[in-house]
């Protein structure tokens, strides 16, 4: 059975590379200090969802307990792939020092909430069909 993508998360990939445009254009990452935090939010949603469409292709109904322990799982491993990539590019390329694990901290809590509001929505979906 040949399954769809569906639009809504569509729709929140395209937003989400259309900010980033617009933020890397006009250095919003770095003239608004808190502009990456509803990225992460916006990332961790679309991972989120993501995952928890593919997972629920192998299962009818699943609970809110493990769409969250899924969606929580792959948004911090993508996450944390993504936060070391950025240190890399920072120490590597940009400036050594620019490392901060507060920053790196609030990049994941952010990750994690839209998890979370993934996992809320693809539950009540659920429950609706």
């Amino acid at each position: 059975m040949k399954r769809r993508i569906p639009p809504l998360l569509v729709w929140l990939l395209l937003v989400i590379f259309l900010l980033n445009g617009i933020a890397v254009a006009f250095s919003l990452y770095w003239l608004i200090w808190w502009f990456d935090m509803p990225m992460h939010f916006l990332g961790g949603v679309w991972v989120a969802g993501m995952t928890l469409w593919y997972f629920a292709a192998s299962k009818p109904r699943v609970s809110f307990g493990k769409a969250l322990g899924v969606a929580i799982l792959s948004v911090t491993v993508v996450g944390g792939l993504w936060e070391i990539f950025e240190f890399g590019v920072d120490r590597m390329i940009v400036v050594p020092e620019r490392y901060d694990m507060i920053d790196t901290s609030s990049d994941m809590l952010f990750d994690i909430l839209g998890a979370l509001c993934a996992a809320i929505v693809f539950t009540c979906n659920q429950k609706q069909k």
